[in-house]
C-alpha cells in the first residue's frame, strides 16, 4: 500500500473519522499536493492537510527557514517530492518537515533547499555509478 494512503488512513482514524477507501480518496485530494497513490507524488501537503496536522492532530512541524535567493524551479519540486521523506508543507518564506532527522538534514544546509536536493541527487547517481 502507497506511503500517503497509509498517512491519510492514520490521519483519519485519529481523526475519528471513517477510514473506508472512498473517504481516504476524497481526503487524498484535500490533504496532499498530488493526490496520485503511486509513483513518486511526492508528501508534499496542501495548506488544509498542514492545518489538519498542525492543529487538529497536534503534530509537531519543524520550520526551516529558505535563504533569500531561493530561486523556485519545476526541477526543485521534483528533487523535493522525491528526497523529502515525511510530509512537508511550503511556504513562501519556509518549509514545514513532521520529521525531526529531516529536519536536521535541512538545518545542516542552512535551509537552502536547492543545495540539499542537488546533493541527495549527486549522491543517488553516484551510487547507481559504482553499482554498475
Amino acid at each position: 500500500m502507497d506511503y500517503k494512503v497509509v498517512l491519510t488512513k492514520q490521519f483519519l482514524e485519529q481523526l475519528g473519522l471513517p477510514s473506508d477507501d472512498a473517504t481516504i480518496a476524497k481526503y487524498l485530494f484535500i490533504w496532499w499536493q498530488n493526490p496520485r497513490k503511486e509513483g513518486a507524488s511526492g508528501l508534499k501537503l496542501r495548506e488544509e492537510g498542514f492545518l489538519t496536522l498542525t492543529t487538529k492532530l497536534n503534530i509537531k512541524a519543524y520550520p526551516i527557514r529558505f535563504p533569500k535567493e531561493t530561486v523556485w524551479t519545476s526541477q526543485l519540486i521534483v528533487r523535493l517530492n522525491k528526497f523529502i521523506d515525511c510530509p512537508y508543507y511550503i511556504d513562501k518564506k519556509e518549509i514545514y518537515v513532521f520529521s525531526e532527522r529531516m529536519a536536521i538534514q535541512l538545518v545542516l544546509f542552512s535551509g537552502d533547499i536547492t543545495k540539499f536536493g542537488l546533493a541527495k541527487f549527486n549522491s543517488v547517481a553516484k551510487k547507481q555509478q559504482e553499482a554498475r
